[in-house]
Parts: structure tokens; C-alpha cells; sequence
């Protein structure tokens, strides 16, 4: 809208509402009429890569020049995903950031029970395709102990230290205690030693143990989504 002066509504960002029929791909206007939302709202859907229009004439003076502006899977994930180099369809992805999205893409939705049971959800994606993934730990961890411990210290060099290291503790990188604690550095140590393991000690150690710790977590949600 900021480009072009046009308001539109795109697919991906859109099913993350939760208001898209996973059946016909389009808003569902049951729920949305049981929400009691205004219809008007929700104006008809557009896939990743649709051109809609040009620069406005207001940005068009600012920039000095004018270009088609298309719109992107909107959704962080949603591009993420369709720039996975494989070759067919039958491929598992790991979209790691401040948080990390583990998963596949589907035709259609897959909304079942044991999908609920291991809360796995449905987002969409490129041609109505299915985002069938699960949000797990990202590197929130490291980025925390970081700030804490070494904030002079680039991700590179605080990875090539925790490589040198022998420690073995592991801890569950998708417990709640690590979404917002006072002290991340703390709460792993807290957790190591609740668990009689090694305490980490240091910013070395400390990542050492949260890399090997998502290490597992995705080996462990592999499973799931297999």
C-alpha cells in the first residue's frame, strides 16, 4: 500500500488469521460472520507474485523513476520457504531465525488429530500450497546469552568458541522457562543443574550446550512431522 496506493489482501499472511477454509482456499465467512466482523474487510485473496499496479505518483516523484510492484509471500515464512532450493516436493525445511519453523509443504491441509496432538499447523503458501510446520526454539537462546555474556562477541566467533567445547548437557530448548526469563544464561544453568548435569559455565560452554540442545530439538520434530 505504502508503494502503490493499493490496498490488497495476499494469501499467506492471510491464512495465518486462522478466517481461510482449508477446503476452498478463501475466506471463511461462517466464522467470520460468528466473530461478528464486517464482511467489507476482507477483499478478495491474491497469491505470492501477483502484479498489483505501479509506483503511486507520490513515490514515483520521491524515487525518480517508476517499477511494477508485486506482491511477496508476506508472510517472513512464507518466502523463506518458496526460496528452499529442492528439487521435488517431498522435502522437510528449517526456516531458523530469532525463532525456528520446521516443516513441509502439502496440497492440501492436513487437519487431523494427530496434527492438533503435535501442534502442527497449516499456513499458506505459493499456489494455494500448505505451510504443514511446527514453531519450535530458535536461536533466541543464543541471541540472549550473547547480549548477557559476549555482546563484543560476533555470531561467528561465539559458534567457532562452543565448537571447541567437550560439554554434553543438553536442555529442552521449547520449555516455556526459555521464552522470556530474566536471565537466559541463568535458567540454563538452572536447568542443567536441575537435570544433575554439567553447569555450563561461561559464554563458550553456555552456547555449547543451547546449539546441541536445538540440535536435538530438530532431530526430535523431524519425527514428529515424519
Amino acid at each position: 500500500f505504502k508503494l502503490s496506493g493499493k490496498k490488497v489482501q495476499e494469501y499467506s499472511e492471510a491464512t495465518t488469521s486462522q478466517l481461510i477454509n482449508p477446503v476452498t482456499k478463501d475466506w471463511d465467512y461462517e466464522i467470520i460472520d460468528r466473530l461478528g466482523y464486517p464482511r467489507r474487510m476482507f477483499q478478495k485473496l491474491i497469491m505470492p507474485g501477483t502484479g498489483i499496479g505501479h509506483l503511486s505518483d507520490k513515490i514515483r516523484e520521491e524515487v525518480g523513476f517508476d517499477l511494477e510492484v508485486v506482491a511477496p509471500a508476506t508472510h517472513d515464512t512464507g518466502s523463506a520457504v518458496l526460496a528452499v532450493p529442492a528439487n521435488d516436493d517431498d522435502f522437510i525445511y528449517i526456516s531458523s531465525g530469532t525463532w525456528s519453523l520446521m516443516g513441509t509443504e502439502l496440497k492440501e491441509a492436513a487437519c487431523d488429530e494427530q496434527s492438533r496432538i503435535h501442534n502442527l499447523t497449516n499456513e499458506g503458501g505459493y499456489d494455494h500450497r500448505f505451510r504443514y510446520l511446527k514453531n519450535i526454539m530458535g536461536l533466541w537462546m543464543i541471541q540472549s546469552v550473547r547480549k548477557e555474556l559476549a555482546p563484543e562477541l560476533g555470531f561467528g566467533e561465539i559458534s567457532e568458541l562452543a565448537s571447541k567445547q567437550t560439554i554434553t548437557s543438553l536442555v529442552e530448548a521449547n520449555d516455556p522457562r526459555f521464552l522470556a526469563p530474566d536471565s537466559m544464561t541463568v535458567e540454563v544453568q538452572k536447568a542443567c543443574k536441575e537435570s544433575g548435569q554439567q553447569v555450563p559455565q561461561g559464554i563458550a560452554e553456555v552456547a555449547c550446550v543451547i546449539y546441541n540442545s536445538l540440535a536435538k530439538c530438530y532431530a526430535d520434530t523431524v519425527k514428529e512431522i515424519d
